[in-house]
């Protein structure tokens, strides 16, 4: 037998299951009358009910048949529905709850909003990916959710944030990867995180809204902005006197900017507000702008020249770093007391900086690897020049003039601009010329002269330059810096491998230098008795430098020396016994040898004319008792068993100490302070107190 089954209105087919007893849905939608009984919200749908396209009528009968405006859409009404395929909204929408078509991403064509639509709720339409067309915000919107229209990826054009609206949310139009052009208007005093994030399509952003509020980091509010679309032009309008901290940052240097244009109403840009952005743009700055602050454009592809207006009073660290499209002339404000830190850090196209005379302090690194640099004119107020402001800006031509207002020079300010050529004129200004500073700058040529003002100098602070003339004024008292590292002597010799350097004169005032301070310098040294000196033409014994044989057990040295150099006995492993005669008045560093295996040095005479003696030895390792003489005189570290430190644990032996009159230290010590031998007294040296030990 055959038969048809024929279902009626009435019947549910559900899991297989019939139910006869169902009654199908009269309308879509479901809707919840207000407690005025004025109008209706739409809170859901039937889901049974037959039909695809869904619209939100304009009103909807009670009752009792009367029609009531339908006024909103309430929270999570179409929550991810797949059901629906188009969209239509009422003239009366007033309101469109939080999630309210979140994740329908089945609904195409072209999404209008009806004009007297005031809220947005939060998430309202996140996730609608099929929706397109331009999104066409209402006039009386006065509320705009987060996450609004997030990851409405197809929809595009142009995005006007009405006036009525005072903040943009958080991930508001997130991931919109194909929106064109932002307008923001004056009204907007606040922006939420990652609001614009991901419009990788924008070509323009007119802002002219005054952002009370800074952002950070991770704000990324146009991260990726102008990605796809080959840049976006950003134009600032004349409400905008402060573009924030970090408003267009990028840590990925994904945002792309063609161009910025500033209206002459802005005084400050903030912190990283352009940090890592790509493109190739030129800056037109106004000249009502006063502040630049750090990081603002660092790593952003700034090209061509630049000038910064004489309005601003301050640039921060950093500020454009490493910009290595700026290729031009960098000029900078006349009003510029200081070029701070690291501003033009690793800006290797820059041809030329004008500096103006304005400017007392050039701060470290300020024009590091600026490699393409290639006039450099200092201004004549200049006082301080930092740590590494032109290292290796190797494209710098010319002499080098220095003002005679400079009193310092960093650690390697010049170090490797080897196109400086001529002689360098030192100001008597100078207090401080720091490690390394003008180290294998070759081209520095003729005689040096090292004024007294400025007193030590102590690493490879000239090394390798073609100077062949060195004369260090009276009053110096320190050079060279020596220590001794993982079992070898490392030495930075402050003339060292200068290869055209032939003559030195030393003052008569000097107190410490090494064996290393002339390294490889072809100087004609004296030598007298297997010992190595050099000084200047009244008293070429000056300074004792080293032992020409290191093999001898004892040295005479010469009644005019002054001063003993560091690391002089070095290696000098037979030797038994030295007596510094009277005379000496500086024994540097570390002169006892270094001695592996063990050396037989059993005495140590230290004359009563000796006013500086910092350590005798780094290191020792001794076979028989060392006897340590002082005799009467002023001796600045510790009298101890610390002038024989070892750092190496080494075997040692018991020293003796004896002082013979009386001496002075700096410094508390055991042996000193047996008040058995000796009384104790005060006194100040140069601003420094020492304690007066007298033999009993």
């Amino acid at each position: 037998f055959g038969c048809t089954l024929v279902f009626c209105a009435n019947t549910q087919n559900v899991g297989g299951q019939i139910n006869v007893n169902y009654t199908a849905p009269k309308e879509l939608l479901k809707y919840e009358k207000n407690a005025a009984g004025t109008e209706y919200k739409v809170i859901g749908y039937n889901a049974g009910f037959p039909a695809t396209e869904l619209e939100i009528p304009d009103t909807h009968a009670d009752e009792n048949g009367k029609s009531l405006p339908v006024t909103e859409i309430g929270d999570k009404a179409f929550y991810y529905s797949t059901k629906f395929t188009s969209l239509k909204i009422g003239k009366n929408i007033k309101k469109i709850g939080t999630s309210a078509f979140n994740g329908c991403n089945t609904i195409q064509g072209t999404l209008t909003l009806p004009s007297g639509l005031t809220s947005i709720g939060s998430s309202a339409f996140s996730g609608c990916s099929a929706l397109k067309g331009t999104i066409n915000l209402t006039t009386n919107l006065t509320s705009l959710g987060t996450y609004a229209f997030s990851n409405c990826n197809n929809l595009s054009g142009t995005v006007t944030i009405p006036s009525t609206l005072k903040s943009i949310g958080s991930y508001t139009f997130n991931n919109c990867a194909n929106i064109t052009s932002v307008t923001i208007p004056s009204s907007i005093t606040s922006i939420g995180n990652y609001a614009f994030y991901g419009c990788t399509k924008l070509t323009k952003i007119d802002f002219n809204a005054e952002i009370s509020k800074a952002f950070s980091s991770s704000s990324n509010v146009f991260t990726n902005a102008g990605q796809d679309s080959g840049g976006v032009a950003l134009i600032f309008g004349d409400h905008v006197a402060t573009i924030q901290d970090y408003m267009f940052y990028s840590s990925s240097a994904n945002t792309t900017i063609k161009s910025i244009s500033f209206s002459n109403t802005l005084t400050d840009i903030g912190e990283y507000a352009f940090y890592y952005c790509k493109g190739s743009f030129e800056l037109n700055l106004p000249t009502s702008l006063s502040t630049i602050k750090k990081y603002a454009f660092c790593y952003s592809n700034v090209s061509g020249d630049l000038i910064i207006p004489n309005s601003v009073e301050t640039i921060g660290d950093r500020a454009f770093a490493a910009c290595v499209g700026l290729n031009g002339k960098v000029t900078l404000s006349n009003i510029l007391d200081k070029v701070d830190d690291v501003v033009f850090y690793q800006c290797s196209n820059i041809l030329e900086i004008e500096i103006p005379q304005s400017v007392k302090t050039i701060g470290a690194s300020s024009f590091y690897q600026c490699t393409s640099l290639g006039q450099l004119t200092l201004p004549s107020k200049l006082t301080s020049i930092g740590n590494h402001a032109f290292y290796e800006c190797s494209n710098i031509k010319g002499q080098l003039t220095l003002p005679s207002t400079l009193t310092t020079i960093g650690d390697s300010t010049f170090y490797g601009c080897v196109g400086i050529t001529g002689q360098l004129n030192l100001p008597s200004s100078l207090t401080s010329i720091g490690d390394y500073a003008f180290q294998n700058c070759s081209g520095i040529s003729g005689e040096l002269v090292i004024p007294s003002t400025v007193g030590q100098l102590t690493r490879s602070n000239f090394s390798g330059t073609g100077i062949s003339s060195v004369v260090i004024e009276e009053g110096f008292e320190y050079l060279d810096y020596v220590s001794y590292s993982a079992g070898r002597i490392m030495h930075y010799g402050v003339f060292e491998s200068c290869s055209n350097l032939t003559t030195v004169s030393l003052p008569n005032s000097l107190k410490q230098i090494s064996s290393y301070t002339f390294y490889e310098c072809p100087i004609t040294y004296t030598t007298s008795n297997n010992l190595k000196y050099f000084g200047n033409s009244s008293n070429p014994y000056l300074c004792l430098i080293e032992a020409v044989n290191k093999n001898s057990k004892t040295y005479t040295i010469n009644s005019n020396c002054k001063v003993i150099g560091s690391y002089a006995f070095y290696s000098c492993r037979e030797l038994t016994s030295i007596t510094f005669p009277e005379g000496v008045k500086a024994i540097s560093h570390n002169v006892i040898p270094f001695t592996l295996p063990p050396t037989d040095l059993s005495s140590v005479t230290i004359p009563s004319t000796v006013i500086y003696m910092p350590r005798l030895c780094e290191t020792y390792n001794l076979l028989s008792t060392l006897k340590l003489t002082i005799k009467s005189g002023i001796v600045y570290e510790q009298i101890d068993r610390d002038y024989f430190y070892d750092s190496f644990g080494e075997r040692t032996r018991v020293i003796t100490i004896e002082v013979l009159t009386s001496c002075m230290s700096g410094h508390t010590n055991t042996y000193l302070n047996d008040t058995t031998k000796f009384t104790k007294s005060s006194t100040t040296i140069g601003g420094k107190a020492y304690t007066v030990f007298t033999k009993k």
